[in-house]
């Protein structure tokens, strides 16, 4: 039954009035045939409804009177007289009055069911604004100030609600991490998944120190054991000394940030596997130096895999186009060029995947 209700919501209305029109045609020969019996009445029933339910209630008339001319020919087509002229007015009568009962039953069934669907819709709306509201107070509000940087960031969910992540925040006077992920999957379960990212995160990461490979190893631990087989994150954290201008990293997974300095563009590659994959996954942790000049970012797949109108990809090259372009550029102006150049390679292309980026720019 669910198989044909399927079928059926996914057909023109040319199509079902088609398939009700046969219908009425199939039901009328059978009446013809087997004279002039009652019980072929309730069969009409059927082309009425599917005219009324998935066309409208003028169509379902429509059907009725068709229905309707069916059965008076049947009662009257080279059929022996009744003894009251009357009874084949009567019996169309009676009839019709069932079907207007059907229609008029079906059209107010129909409706209320329409009406409690936008009750569930308007609510479901008004959670994912309030769900995306508080999603986004989860994003870094402010930017600690810091001598030796000038960095912001910024995402683009695909939907109301996402599963990308970034944060920045102080560990101690002279020392800031930065970090960025992106959750497997859209929607409610991806941003919950990354909400719990965000928490263990600032819950935990001051407990490390320097020493953010066992961090990240920790945390990989914890998704594993706490998330589905199917929940992964592609993971990057850094923690920046702004003495010393030397940034230690572990990079999970995740999209290589790009470091444009002086010997050109490097990326940032060393750690091991994304987060929740492998209980006993093992990571590697970098280090470079920010300078005066360079320019790091940091992205989600979403910028790289956007598309165009012909399905090509934006590209690692376009992207360090963007990079190179902006090079002598504070950081908010990268950033708006950035995503003003994506978005303008898409064109009219719907966004697919959320779009996150941190731009950090020594001085």
């Amino acid at each position: 039954m669910h198989s044909i209700v399927d079928f059926l919501s996914r057909q023109s209305k040319t199509t079902l009035f088609v398939i009700a029109f046969v219908s009425a045609v199939v039901i009328g020969f059978f009446d013809y045939i087997t004279g002039q019996d009652y019980y072929f009445f309730i069969f009409y029933a059927i082309p009425i409804f599917l005219i009324t339910w998935y066309i409208g209630k003028p169509q379902g008339y429509m059907m009725a009177l068709f229905c309707l001319i069916a059965w008076f020919l049947d009662d009257t087509l080279d059929r022996p007289a009744f003894a009251d002229p009357f009874v084949p007015m009567w019996n169309l009568f009676v009839k019709f009055g069932f079907y207007i009962m059907l229609i008029e039953a079906l059209s107010s069934l129909k409706q209320s069911l329409e009406r409690e669907k936008e009750t569930e819709l308007r609510n479901l709306e008004h959670e994912l604004d309030i769900a995306r509201q508080v999603q986004q107070r989860l994003f870094p509000q402010s930017a600690p100030e810091m001598s030796t940087l000038d960095y912001c960031g910024a995402c683009r969910p695909a939907s109301k609600i996402g599963g990308d992540y970034y944060d920045y925040f102080l560990l101690g006077n002279s020392r800031l991490a930065f970090s960025i992920g992106d959750v497997s999957g859209h929607g409610i379960s991806a941003s919950l998944l990354m909400a719990s990212v965000e928490a263990y995160v600032r819950s935990n990461s001051h407990l490390y120190g320097n020493n953010i490979k066992t961090f990240i190893r920790e945390m990989n631990s914890f998704l594993f054991q706490s998330t589905e087989d199917n929940n992964f994150v592609t993971f990057f954290y850094s923690v920046y000394d702004d003495r010393t201008r030397k940034m230690i990293y572990v990079n999970a997974g995740h999209n290589p940030p790009f470091l444009l300095n002086g010997n050109g563009f490097e990326k940032l590659d060393k750690g091991g596997l994304l987060l929740g994959a492998v209980e006993n996954a093992v990571y590697e942790q970098g280090e470079v130096n920010l300078q005066a000049g360079d320019l790091l970012l940091l992205y989600t797949d979403g910028v790289t895999e956007t598309m165009n109108e012909k399905e090509e990809l934006y590209g690692d090259e376009r992207l360090k186009k963007v990079i190179s372009d902006n090079k002598t550029r504070n950081a908010e102006s990268v950033k708006q060029n950035l995503l003003e150049a994506v978005k303008k390679y898409a064109g009219l292309r719907p966004q697919e995947d959320d779009i996150t980026v941190i731009v950090v720019k020594g001085k």
